[in-house]
């Protein structure tokens, strides 16, 4: 493979396993939502080069006893809380100061 090729094929091949795990993330319920949005921030900082797109905390309502249909009005009902998120390639560049000539980084959004 070419050299510009095997960079894409392993960003693309990290991007898919944060999505993997990202999904593993959705699938737990929280107690809480300020445990859901820890979790959420958790994860960011376990992937440093994705930023959420786009973050939602989704509450989830079930019943006590495990009965099909829908619930009454005065039945009880455990509420639960699912991190739904969408993410993407946060992408750093390299750029030289023209005056100094010093090399910073500079973080730029994009997909």
């Amino acid at each position: 493979m070419h050299r510009p090729q095997e960079k894409t094929f392993e960003k693309n091949l990290e991007k898919a396993r944060a999505k993997t795990v990202l999904r593993k993330l959705g699938a737990c319920e929280f107690v809480c939502e300020p445990n859901a949005r820890i979790a959420a921030e958790k994860w960011l900082e376990e992937h440093p080069g994705f930023r959420f797109s786009s973050l939602d905390i989704a509450t989830i309502s079930r019943r006590m006893e495990k009965r099909r249909g829908r619930p009454k009005n005065d039945e009880p009902v455990v509420l639960s809380y699912r991190v739904d998120a969408e993410i993407e390639l946060e992408r750093l560049l390299k750029r030289k100061d023209r005056k100094s000539g010093d090399l910073w980084w500079s973080k730029m959004g994009g997909g």
